[in-house]
């Protein structure tokens, strides 16, 4: 009997088995039933990625339903799964398609759908998700989105959350054309009143494996990184270190304990990487066992030298774990923590998750209040990556093939200089209070992001150096879909290329309303892999050879530092000496003042030459909040006789 129906359901659905088994039978129990599909999959007679709904009438399985529910669960009563053994993991296929189904089952069945619904949980949920924006603001939600100085990444959050929560879906225009926050909440509660959604409720529910997916291939970026790393065995281009002083009474054995815990919950640590040879393909799977060997020094004469000398270190890709952690102590009190980890299994978005979580984990273990079982990440990394890899773009590569049609790579002509290896190099600054908050002026003004205000002037700074008017940057997203995948480690991003024509004949206010439009239509269309994009636009490509951009523009956000009792934490030093392209301008905004700096290859630019680009920088800011209704010629112009004076 269920062999029958699972052949029926995969004749009727060809790509991936998406199946709802209502039992209505009541000669088939939820114990035979799973019993049989155990047999079944032991057999391989069908996919072990089956997508399964079940929804018994006799209550023998109790199933959990709402139209936001995308995460894979098991909803097994305790009394069948204690007689079963070891269960497969099930999961719900698309909410949308399952939704049709099982409202038109309710029709059936004389089941008032409404009955079912309890809207009312998802007020508090939004509250908190406009709480969140608010968060170390001076503001409330009568204040619009960009007059409280959010970001770009502040709003996806804020989308992703929505729809996570309550199956609203907002855009980003929605977000940054709202008069305000409190109308903007207020148009949510409204759509989520006239969203049908259903739920049956469970008393037991059996939680699911911490990994569904036993192994799986890498996403694009991962496949880019690693073939990169192959090829290139000694490069440390793509290790990202970082390096905290923690200074206050902390226990060592503790926050050793502590990483042992954030490393288990977050599977993306134990990452390791195989080959297929037959087909050449590249493959990531999850280890139970790990060794964390953190490497614990007493004192350093020069610890400047030696962190160089580890920002070079090469990190195999053959053999887990691909990190690499050391504690300085410089005395009792005194302490530098150092992180060497690959790009493959993260990324700037990690980094506050990591230290939230060693932060909680620590605190956990010092009170005894740390409950591992509820601690440790209930979503998988591995089917993430899987939905990233499921994602159909192609609308998206026609709206990037007629972005980028004609774009020709514009090349900031290089200092003579000798080549020399590892040459990568970071030149600090910063913005003075004053300027930073006449920037974030300018943004709320004219409704814009921060990210807005100093990308048009990165666009009037290449227009500059390139004597150009068509420049583009490149910038890197997240491609992180959802609210739930916001707490997970793992490299989810992606490259963007922002185009735009700097012509001289316009005001700068008007090349910032253009860039606001420009910026926010190419994130809505930031999922087509950059390899992809540039096999559809017939592009040649190497490492050093961007058919796009030669320069990178960055807002990261602050790091949300390590949170111990009496330990007061912070970052030891500035940047790093890797240079991933020949100019990367990264910046953010941390106790009131925008700071960051140049990374660039010294193989192409001097530090002489990067200093005056540091000083064009400031200048072009400085002259965009003195006269925003000025021409960019005008601006340039004045740019000259300021250099001369």
């Amino acid at each position: 009997m269920v062999s029958k129906l699972l052949e029926i359901a995969q004749k009727k659905h060809c790509s991936r088995v998406k199946i709802l088994f209502i039992a209505n039978d009541k000669n088939i129990s939820a114990h035979n039933f799973l019993e049989s599909l155990c047999s079944l999959r032991i057999a391989k007679k069908i996919d072990p990625n089956t997508y399964l709904l079940l929804i018994d009438k006799n209550k023998d399985i109790k199933t959990l339903f709402r139209k936001t529910i995308t995460k894979p669960d098991s909803l097994i009563n305790e009394k069948n799964s204690t007689n079963t053994g070891k269960l497969p993991s099930f999961c719900i296929s698309h909410p949308v398609y399952v939704y049709k189904i099982f409202e038109n089952y309710c029709k059936k069945e004389g089941i008032n759908v409404n009955t079912l619904c309890n809207q009312s949980n998802c007020i508090p949920i939004v509250d908190q998700l406009f709480q969140n924006i608010l968060a170390d603001q001076n503001n409330n939600l009568k204040a619009s989105f960009h007059s409280i100085g959010a970001s770009s990444l502040d709003a996806l959050r804020l989308i992703h959350g929505i729809f996570d929560e309550t199956g609203v879906e907002l855009t980003l225009d929605d977000v940054y054309s709202s008069t305000s926050l409190l109308q903007l909440k207020q148009q949510v509660l409204a759509a989520v009143a006239n969203i049908q959604t259903a739920m049956l409720k469970t008393e037991n529910l059996l939680l699911p494996p911490s990994q569904h997916i036993s192994s799986q291939i890498l996403s694009s970026v991962q496949d880019a990184l690693y073939k990169y790393q192959v090829a290139n065995p000694q490069s440390s281009i793509y290790t990202m270190p970082m390096s905290i002083r923690l200074q206050g009474e902390l226990d060592l054995n503790l926050f050793v304990k502590a990483l042992g815990i954030v490393i288990r919950s977050h599977p993306a640590l134990r990452i390791q990487f195989f080959e297929d040879k037959n087909t050449d393909t590249y493959y990531q799977s999850i280890t139970e066992d790990i060794d964390l060997n953190v490497s614990l020094i007493q004192g350093c004469n020069d610890i400047e030298h030696h962190i160089d000398q580890l920002e070079q270190t090469c990190i195999s890709i053959n053999e887990a774990p691909l990190f690499r952690i050391q504690l300085i102590s410089l005395n009792k009190t005194d302490h530098i923590f150092i992180l060497l980890i690959h790009h493959l299994l993260f990324d700037g978005w990690s980094y506050n998750i990591f230290f939230k979580d060693l932060s909680t984990a620590y605190r956990g273990l010092q009170d005894s209040t740390l409950s591992q079982s509820s601690y440790f990440k209930r979503i998988s990394y591995l089917d993430t990556v899987n939905d990233t890899l499921s994602f159909d773009y192609s609308k998206q590569i026609l709206f990037w093939r007629k972005k980028l049609d004609g774009l020709k790579l514009a090349l900031i002509p290089a200092d003579d200089l000798s080549k020399q290896e590892g040459m990568g190099r970071y030149q600090h600054f910063e913005l003075s209070s004053h300027l930073t908050k006449e920037l974030e002026c300018i943004a709320a003004r004219f409704n814009t992001t921060l990210f807005t205000v100093l990308g048009t002037a990165y666009d009037i700074f290449l227009h500059y150096q390139t004597n150009t008017p068509d420049v583009a940057f490149g910038t890197i997203v997240t491609t992180r879909n959802t609210h739930k995948q916001a707490s997970i480690i793992g490299c989810f991003i992606n490259a963007l290329v922002l185009r735009t024509y700097v012509s001289e004949k316009l005001n700068i206010v008007d090349l910032l309303k253009a860039n606001q439009k420009n910026y926010t239509d190419c994130l809505q269309n930031r999922q087509v892999p950059f390899g992809d994009l540039i096999e559809a636009m017939d592009n040649a490509y190497s490492e050093h050879n961007n058919p796009f951009y030669h320069a990178m523009f960055m807002m990261q956000e602050p790091i949300v530092h390590i949170n111990i009792p009496g330990v007061k934490a912070s970052k030891y030093r500035e940047g790093y000496n890797i240079a991933r392209s020949d100019i990367i301008l990264e910046l953010q905004k941390e106790s009131r003042k925008i700071h960051g700096g140049f990374y660039f290859n010294h193989n192409y630019f001097s530090t002489t030459r990067i200093n005056n680009f540091v000083k064009e920088y400031i200048l072009i800011c400085h002259e965009i909040t003195q006269n925003v209704e000025q021409s960019v010629a005008q601006l340039l112009l004045h740019i000259h006789s300021l250099k001369k004076e």
